[in-house]
């Protein structure tokens, strides 16, 4: 598994930093990230979640959401 983009957004879901490396990760991923971690309440999530054959982890750290994306098939 290779890394596509890392990002760092606030408690608001705002980026912070990010790096799009291959350019295969589209930029609206992250409101995708934001919305399903306002809709659940965060202790229910995993720290990996898969939506639409995009995979983020995340771990949220003094309010800040430190995040790798993947669009390969982390199971392989």
């Amino acid at each position: 598994m290779s890394i596509a983009a890392l990002f760092i957004l606030d408690s608001k879901g705002r980026t912070v930093i990010s790096r799009n490396y291959r350019g295969d990760i589209p930029m609206n991923a992250v409101n995708q990230f934001v919305t399903k971690i306002t809709e659940e309440e965060e202790i229910n999530l995993c720290p990996v979640i898969l939506i639409q054959d995009i995979t983020y982890m995340y771990v949220r750290h003094n309010g800040l959401y430190f995040m790798a994306f993947t669009d390969q098939n982390i199971n392989s």
